[in-house]
């Protein structure tokens, strides 16, 4: 197969315009008229290169890329939308109440057991394992008295010793408590109960609302007041 050589009729400068402004869109100025150098054709004889042709009244094609358009979320239908809600309230009411669950356990747990062992420990810093009390009062026997008081297995006990003679000393029974393994603090106070002109003592023990009053007869104690022994305890 052999090579042959053709020379052509180069093109116009009006063919290379339209060929650029085919290319790059552009409005090119007509040039002078000026006639390039002959440019040699290298074609085999078996399959010749196809000629192209320009149009020169073709404008190029632009390629447009297109915008993205936002996607807008589809509407819910009315069972999935209440699923929603609701699963969304969960989320927010969940937190809320198990928050108050544990805050009532933190309360049951303080009120159970903290609070308890605090002023258990603070009643043994203050009156010991035997939770016995003692307070000095001038009750009007004869002078200042000291006074002790203790829980003794259920049985509230109080000893006054006149400071003068203590040799005479007594004890007095207030009252009877249930005996839960524990000994009970018991505090004692002077207050003219009666309104006749002599303090009483107001025995009060730990856990009870209301209480025991020893009522002064001038020389000690008694439960009753004077009045009712007067008229035979009736």
């Amino acid at each position: 197969m052999g090579l042959t050589f053709q020379m052509e009729e180069p093109p116009t400068p009006d063919d290379l315009d339209a060929d650029l402004r085919y290319r790059f869109g552009a409005n090119l100025p007509q040039r002078a008229g000026r006639r390039p150098r002959p440019i040699a054709d290298v074609r085999t004889t078996s399959a010749p290169a196809p000629e192209r042709h320009t149009d020169p009244g073709h404008s190029p094609r632009r390629r447009v890329c297109p915008q993205p358009v936002p996607m807008q979320p589809d509407p819910l239908p009315s069972s999935q939308h209440s699923s929603w809600l609701h699963r969304a309230l969960r989320r927010h009411w969940l937190p809320l109440v198990g928050g108050m669950l544990l805050l009532l356990v933190l309360w049951y747990a303080c009120a159970t057991y903290v609070l308890p062992f605090v002023q258990d420990t603070q009643h043994h810093w203050q009156y010991g394992d035997a939770r016995l009390s003692q307070v000095d009062l001038n009750v009007g026997h004869g002078g200042t008295s000291h006074f002790l008081a203790l829980d003794l297995h259920g049985s509230i006990i109080v000893i006054e010793f006149p400071l003068k003679d203590p040799k005479q000393a007594h004890s007095y029974v207030a009252g009877y408590i249930t005996d839960d393994g524990r000994p009970h603090v018991v505090t004692l106070s002077a207050v003219d109960v009666n309104q006749d002109g002599r303090p009483d003592l107001l025995v009060q023990v730990e856990g009870l609302s209301i209480p025991y009053v020893l009522y002064n007869d001038g020389h000690g104690f008694t439960i009753t007041t004077p009045l009712m022994i007067q008229n035979g305890g009736k």
